[in-house]
């Protein structure tokens, strides 16, 4: 745990500094509220559908929605349920049939082809999902390593799968893997007999180092999971906010300002802006000639969590209610 104030102290040209950094800098680095990351999908990348109403954080050695560039890849699939008519299970009628039975604890029926031992209802932030693990499909010849989360919100069928380059993990692997030289060639393929002796492994933390790897990848993707409760970032924001860290510092967003407060009394006002890119959203907030950035790692309807970019520490906020 560390603040800024403290880095600051121990430069010889403290003054100098001090003298460089805007007003609102300068009040956070004296506040306490600084606060080191300490967890360390705290800087991982943020996925985010606001229409599908997700959000979700992966790792930065895992591509996300990439075909085959990445060793370890992330893909998110979200299909309006009245659209939905594909193979495997991935129809109207069966994701009703779940949609009913998910919320109950229920696994419900069966999509795409899952090991029979991985299948299990998984809680994800305030829903329930269907986990399971594809390790072949269609025909003898497949090999895959895919987990997969399958549930629903805002009325889509949601499908995150976590994947991993085959080659590597047979390579690691061989003795779950055999020679089918009639239908497969010399290519190494399933002992089926032993898929799932390999799935009990990787439960039991004793996979092979790339093999465990993803699997547990998935599971600590899956913890980050949130439902974004109503409408977009630039209206999330609105409000009240309180500091996890400082009871006595506060923070308002209204009327395209936001305010800072130190038990009660105005310590700095100025506007603000949400700024998008591609996966990522930033609260942008000018000072004087200049702009402090932060990147908005979460925001709902109790919490707000944002990095000061400027200095890589997280603030964390609970919403004040009237």
């Amino acid at each position: 745990m560390f603040s800024l104030s403290a880095c600051l102290s121990n430069n010889i040209d403290n003054q100098e500094n001090k003298s460089q950094i805007s007003q609102e800098e300068e009040e956070f680095n004296y506040s306490g509220r600084a606060k080191a990351i300490e967890n360390e999908t705290d800087m991982w990348p943020v996925y985010e559908d606001e229409k599908v109403g997700i959000t979700l954080k992966y790792p930065l050695d895992v591509g996300m929605n990439s075909m085959n560039e990445w060793p370890i890849s992330l893909h998110v699939e979200s299909t309006k349920i009245d659209n939905l008519n594909g193979p495997m299970g991935f129809d109207q009628d069966t994701a009703r049939t779940n949609m009913l039975l998910l919320p109950t604890g229920e696994y419900g029926n069966s999509v795409d082809f899952p090991l029979k031992e991985s299948k299990k209802v998984r809680e994800i932030d305030d829903t329930y999902a269907q986990e399971f693990m594809v390790l072949s499909r269609f025909d003898v010849c497949s090999v895959l390593f895919e987990r997969s989360l399958y549930f629903f919100n805002n009325d889509y069928q949601i499908l995150i799968t976590l994947k991993a380059d085959p080659g590597q993990i047979i390579k690691e692997n061989l003795e779950y893997f055999q020679i089918d030289n009639m239908n497969c060639g010399d290519e190494s393929i399933w002992n089926f007999d032993k898929q799932a002796e390999f799935y009990t492994q990787l439960v039991e933390n004793k996979g092979s180092d790339f093999a465990q790897d993803w699997f547990n990848k998935f599971d600590k993707i899956s913890n980050t999971i949130k439902f974004i409760p109503f409408g977009t970032k630039a209206e999330a924001i609105k409000g009240e906010w309180v500091s996890d860290d400082d009871e006595t510092y506060s923070i308002q967003f209204k009327n395209d300002l936001k305010t800072d407060y130190s038990q009660g009394e105005i310590i700095a006002s100025a506007k603000y802006t949400i700024e998008k890119s591609e996966n990522d959203s930033f609260l942008i907030v000018e000072d004087s000639d200049s702009e402090v950035r932060y990147k908005i790692l979460e925001v709902s309807e109790t919490k707000l969590s944002l990095i000061y970019l400027d200095r890589g520490i997280t603030l964390n906020f609970s919403k004040i209610t009237q």
